[in-house]
């Protein structure tokens, strides 16, 4: 993912004492315990790299299909989907105009989670692979979201009318609860998971390389909890569940 500037730490799931294991877990703590002759392994695993953690401990466990499908519910809390951008737009301008405030038929944030502004507009370029655009998709409470269109891919923005602050994500956000949002998808050949905690200011990047075969299918949050399932296409092969659980820990 082109937006993520950091390290990367590469490493593959061999957390299993068998193969055909359904506990296969792993951190991304680097391991010290190098003394085992025999090598483990859990099939299929996957490839992943961590792009920022701020704080958070990250968990990654297989599951199977009965344990995913079971805990399985509908998102407690959404952004309420508008049917007319235009008018989201020009309520949030009147009510907010010092944060929805355009120049030269331009919006420009900062988001926190990155290191450069993001410029919002509507473009047609003669060069099509230069033409944007955007939609004002939604709202909860104090946060409204925005969607930005290129020729190859998407991003969105979150803006916290109550302090001003602006959130990137690569693909369209969720609620785990009332104050940590995540979004999930298929970026050409990486899968980005993304969390960000903005009561306590914390951010989370990690990228899953699908050379693999690994495609992101579906996905949830377990409301009250901290864990995120989420099913990958492996073709050829059949579905694998994979749990991410999330905790605090300290910067």
């Amino acid at each position: 993912m082109k937006q993520f500037l950091s390290f990367i730490i590469i490493a593959f799931l061999y957390a299993c004492k068998k193969p055909d294991s359904n506990n296969c877990t792993i951190n991304f703590e680097v391991s010290k315990e190098t003394e085992s002759s025999e090598k483990p392994e859990c099939s299929p695993g996957l490839l992943y790299g961590v792009a920022r953690l701020d704080g958070f401990k990250v968990h990654l466990q297989k599951t199977n299909e009965s344990d995913f499908e079971k805990r399985k519910a509908e998102d407690f809390i959404k952004f309420e989907k508008t049917k007319n951008s235009d008018s989201l737009e020009k309520a949030v301008q009147k009510r907010f105009p010092d944060i929805f405030y355009k120049k030269n038929e331009c919006y420009l944030f900062f988001p926190k989670n990155q290191n450069e502004e993001v410029i919002v507009m509507n473009y047609i370029s003669p060069d099509v692979k230069n033409s944007s655009s955007y939609t004002f998709v939604s709202s909860y409470k104090n946060f409204i979201l925005i969607n930005q269109q290129f020729y190859e891919g998407e991003g969105y923005l979150v803006i916290n009318t109550t302090n001003r602050e602006v959130y990137w994500f690569a693909n369209e956000p969720r609620f785990i609860n009332e104050h940590r949002l995540y979004s999930l998808g298929d970026n050409y050949g990486t899968t980005d998971l993304q969390v960000y905690d903005f009561e306590e200011d914390r951010y989370m990047a990690i990228e899953i390389n699908n050379l693999q075969g690994f495609r992101p299918r579906e996905s949830y949050a377990t409301y009250g909890s901290s864990s995120i399932f989420i099913k990958f296409d492996h073709y050829p092969l059949d579905a694998s569940f994979y749990e991410f659980y999330i905790q605090e820990n300290s910067r």
